[in-house]
């Protein structure tokens, strides 16, 4: 079977029933829209479609990282493993949610340009979707983590790190609508 196609289908399976926290959308259609995103992005490869899809399983699925790399092979689940973030597989809740973050994006980081834009069009994504309506204090927190997000691995993508800051201002000009 194609990767991609293997990859969109477990994708399906595991995010199958979840919904989207604010939104209420089916959860899957957020895997959907970066997998479309990273097609189109220029460091476009067969094996970051597949990690884009599967990009949250780990964390939000309790898939173990191990049928990642068996189901999909070391590229792919480097990528997965790459925009995983250790704080939400290794207990931290004893540590700052801020503190958490820099350390989930400083991971990142470390794996590379190709997890770097797949995070970044992640947390683009993920903006797009939030507004003040939902959660004001969220929104204000994930506006504060995606500066953090942007200042440590924005410059590997200055076209969405710009996208970032756009909707950034959107929402704080949303905000007193």
């Amino acid at each position: 079977m194609n990767l991609i196609v293997k990859a969109s289908s477990f994708a399906l399976e595991a995010h199958k029933g979840q919904k989207r926290k604010y939104t209420g959308k089916d959860y899957i259609e957020h895997p959907v829209r970066v997998a479309n995103s990273i097609a189109k992005h220029e460091l476009k490869s067969k094996e970051l479609i597949a990690a884009a899809y599967l990009h949250d399983v780990v964390e939000d699925c309790d898939v173990n990282p191990s049928v990642i790399l068996k189901e999909f092979g070391p590229l792919v689940a480097y990528f997965v493993m790459g925009v995983t973030n250790p704080s939400k597989i290794i207990p931290s809740h004893t540590m700052y949610r801020h503190r958490r973050k820099k350390i989930d994006f400083l991971h990142v980081k470390s794996f590379g340009r190709e997890c770097c834009v797949l995070k970044l069009i992640d947390r683009l994504d993920n903006l797009n979707e939030l507004e003040y309506k939902y959660n004001p204090g969220f929104v204000d927190k994930y506006i504060t983590e995606s500066y953090m997000l942007i200042d440590i691995i924005g410059k590997f993508d200055i076209n969405i790190f710009n996208q970032i800051i756009d909707r950034i201002q959107y929402l704080k000009e949303s905000k007193d609508d």
